[in-house]
């Protein structure tokens, strides 16, 4: 999954997810984008553990450069 961002408003701009199921877990980033949410709305959401819709979450803590399963991306001077 995802999550493309506004850099300064943060707004949802758009969503991508690809595999199983893929056409189900669209559903919740499109209902965002359509109702102008920000990323730090996805943040303060609480998801159920564990289920494939979680991934948002991820996308959304690497879009806020605070990944919980992944490495940061490197900053470069």
């Amino acid at each position: 999954a995802q999550i493309v961002i506004h850099s300064k408003t943060r707004a949802i701009l758009g969503a991508q997810v690809a595999g199983h199921e893929a056409s189900t877990l669209i559903a919740p980033m499109a209902l965002a984008i359509q109702n102008e949410l920000t990323l730090d709305c996805v943040l303060d959401t609480i998801h159920a553990h564990p289920t494939m819709a979680e991934s948002w979450l991820e996308a959304a803590l690497i879009a806020n450069d605070t990944p919980l399963h992944f490495p940061p991306k490197l900053k470069r001077a």
